[in-house]
């Protein structure tokens, strides 16, 4: 998990710049503000150790989606 948090300081994929700089642009972007949305079935599956995305962001996005819907996620060991 250490290896995500120079994204708090440098910036996310595709942002001008940090959260400190651009707190409503990174709100707007978090599918998590958004899940009321989607209208499709979602499959999310994560791996623990994935390097790219931390298995607790699909979390959040999955619990936010059970608020107003039927979904399913799979949380892998590696």
């Amino acid at each position: 998990m250490d290896s995500f948090y120079w994204q708090f300081e440098g910036g996310q994929y595709r942002m001008p710049g940090s959260f400190t700089n651009f707190k409503s642009l990174y709100i707007d972007n978090s599918p998590v503000y958004h899940a009321e949305k989607v209208n499709v079935p979602i499959l999310l599956w994560v791996g623990k150790k994935d390097e790219n995305i931390d298995w607790q962001q699909t979390m959040e996005f999955y619990l936010a989606l059970r608020r107003n819907k039927a979904c399913d996620c799979s949380i892998l060991s590696r």
